[in-house]
């Protein structure tokens, strides 16, 4: 398809396209000089994007008039695997300008202390260059790989569309051969990106393993690769727990092994194990593995002892700037390692270890200490962008403490506050518009549970603007969220249009989150197929008592066979399609999804029997707690503690 375009020497203009697409902006400007003044857009760095703001006969062929790249060559790039090595192998042979030019842009950041986000996006689009050289077969040099890799890991945070992160990822593997720890360091980033799906997760798993376990004596000589390894790790924890599940053992070995490797004390070994902790802590298996292969029996006090050690370092930072093990952490997160950047890694860690005992706490039906956590986080944060997501979680862990949907409404203007705050951040600091949009969602629920009519048509005009600029209408937030609205109202014609789920929508979004299931069952369950994927009773008793064998419940002190009782009272009136529907969720999120699909279909008795699913698989004391109190009063709209036990669960949930 772009065989024809090594006739243009304009090397550098494909390199600032691709990197736009990569990042998720899809365009550049065709005039010259430029007058676009977003530093992302076009890139305004005269100095270091040269020529390629300078346009060239290969416009013609990727670009629209307006300077967007054409919805053809979108297409191939997003959907053909391999096509990006095509269209930028098509200039294998310009590897060395290519190569002079990383160097070029490198140095240039370098002297200015850090690299603007055009010369991010630029250096993506350059890395990707060298990177189809590299399958060309070209003899890329090493050092210059670790150069353009530095500058695309900045461009991460940029990023302005989830659904490139795979792309990105394909782009750039080759040049994982020539330079591991940095490409460690690229998805340790692009790990700590939110709203990655699934498929990004495994992916990333599976490349953090091959490169731990392939190039671990090189990482172990260097150390900071260690820690970025860890934390890709507990990124990806932290976005997709469910999914970490089934990779525990060959992820905690992971985390066993580079903690093992790395001093205890100092400021990488720190920085480390505040990273490892939201794991450690909130999964039984690394937390067991933790204790016995590295010797620690209190978690709670190492990570008090770690705080405590962290708040030390920063208070003589420049005393660090001679330890070339975080010296190189430092260079993998911020691209200088100054006092200033030292500062921020140090911050970010005290904040990540915060968020651990925070969760920690929550996940163990303490909410209020949990606020307490994630309040310190926002402290330590201060005028931090970051801070946003503390604040977040501090609000949703006091809701979850409210006992009445009274005093639930005192909590209303806050939500408010938080989710006006995130729509005026959430496209200037992409790498946060997850959080941003979590927050604005949640505003959406709070007002819903309180019925209040203008709340919900406020905070739904943030939130459709924010799925659109974020090209995530379709995605399964946009679902869940109208789900669990349309679940609490009795809905007036006014909210109708605004809260309308398509069948597209529906199968799209339960796809895309249960993308391992049976398109005949998810299509049966959700009533849009035939009766190809019914299962029988039997499944649905087994995956029941599968789940009621599990601890947290004995903890409880739940009656197991009293629940298996009740459970089997309800499921016996359910027809095959609703049995189906049992069997779909595979997490304690997709549960609470699929009871409320069951719930707007006004199919009481499945709801009910998904919350009870919902206490069985339960791995977590709250959990357990907040499905067992929706059961209980389940499922009457104009009942107020119904609307309020919708609401707890889809806060601690979403």
């Amino acid at each position: 398809m772009f065989s024809q375009l090594e006739v243009f020497d304009c090397w550098d203009r494909v390199a600032l396209i691709v990197g736009s697409v990569l990042s998720g902006y899809d365009g550049i400007s065709r005039e010259f000089p430029t007058k676009d003044v977003n530093p992302v857009r076009g890139g305004l760095v005269g100095e270091s994007l040269g020529d390629a703001l300078r346009p060239c006969g290969v416009d013609d062929l990727l670009l629209n008039v307006d300077g967007g790249v054409r919805e053809v060559v979108l297409d191939a790039l997003i959907t053909r695997s391999g096509t990006i090595h095509e269209l930028t192998g098509a200039f294998a042979n310009y590897y060395r300008e290519v190569s002079n030019e990383v160097v070029r842009v490198f140095n240039l950041a370098v002297r200015r202390g850090g690299a603007y986000g055009g010369e991010a996006v630029y250096g993506l689009g350059l890395s990707s260059m060298l990177s189809g050289a590299l399958v060309k077969g070209k003899a890329v040099d090493a050092g210059v790989v670790d150069e353009a890799l530095r500058l695309a890991i900045q461009a991460i945070p940029l990023m302005r569309s989830f659904d490139r992160a795979i792309l990105i990822i394909d782009a750039l593997r080759p040049l994982s051969r020539l330079a591991p720890h940095w490409y460690v360091a690229f998805l340790a980033r692009l790990s700590s990106v939110g709203g990655l799906g699934d498929n990004v997760t495994e992916i990333i798993i599976g490349d953090v393993l091959e490169l731990f376990n392939g190039y671990y004596e090189t990482f172990r000589a260097m150390a900071w690769p260690l820690a970025s390894a860890i934390e890709a790790i507990s990124s990806l924890f932290r976005g997709n727990p469910s999914l970490m599940n089934h990779r525990t053992a060959e992820v905690a070995g992971v985390i066993v092994k580079a903690l093992g490797a790395l001093p205890r004390r100092g400021p990488l070994g720190f920085v480390a194990w505040a990273n490892a902790m939201y794991p450690i802590l909130m999964n039984e298996v690394v937390g067991e593995l933790v204790r016995g292969g590295l010797g620690v029996s209190d978690l709670v006090g190492l990570s008090r002892s770690i705080l405590n050690g962290l708040g030390e370092l920063r208070r003589d930072v420049n005393e660090l700037l001679g330890d070339a093990g975080f010296r190189g952490f430092v260079e993998a997160r911020e691209f200088i390692a100054d006092e200033l950047s030292m500062n921020q890694v140090l911050m970010s860690a005290e904040a990540c270890l915060r968020h651990a005992l925070g969760s920690y706490a929550l996940v163990n039906d303490k909410p209020s200490e949990a606020e307490a956590w994630f309040n310190e986080a926002v402290k330590t944060l201060e005028a931090n962008s970051e801070r946003l997501l503390f604040e977040h979680l501090a609000f949703k862990s006091r809701a979850i403490a409210t006992p009445t949907l009274d005093e639930f409404e005192d909590l209303l203007n806050g939500f408010r506050d938080l989710a006006l705050d995130a729509y005026r951040i959430y496209d200037a600091s992409p790498r946060l518009s997850t959080t941003a949009l979590s927050a604005v969602s949640d505003y959406l629920v709070v007002a819903a549970a309180l019925n209040d009519l203008d709340g919900i048509i406020e905070g739904l005009t943030y939130f459709t603007q924010m799925l659109s600029d974020l090209k995530l209408t379709h995605s399964f937030m946009h679902v869940v969220t109208k789900l669990t609205i349309n679940a609490m109202l009795n809905q007036p014609q006014t909210l109708a249009h605004h809260l309308l789920i398509t069948p597209t929508e529906l199968i799209n979004a339960f796809r895309a989150r249960f993308h391992d299931i049976d398109p005949a069952i998810l299509e049966t369950a959700l009533g849009l197929g035939g009766d190809d994927g019914i299962v029988d009773v039997g499944v649905v008793v087994f995956r029941f008592g599968e789940g009621i064998e599990g601890k947290v419940l004995n903890e409880l002190g739940i009656n197991t066979d009293e629940l298996l009782s009740e459970f089997m009272g309800l499921i016996n009136s359910l027809d095959g399609k609703s049995l189906t529907h049992l069997v779909v969720p595979r997490s304690a999120f997709g549960r609470l999804v699929a009871m409320m699909h069951a719930l707007v279909e006004g199919l009481h008795d499945l709801a009910r029997a998904h919350a009870l699913m919902g206490i069985a698989e339960s791995n977590t004391k709250l959990q357990a707690r907040l499905f067992r109190e929706f059961y209980d009063v389940c499922c009457d709209k104009d009942y107020d503690n119904y609307r309020l036990a919708l609401a707890r669960l889809y806060l601690y949930h979403i």
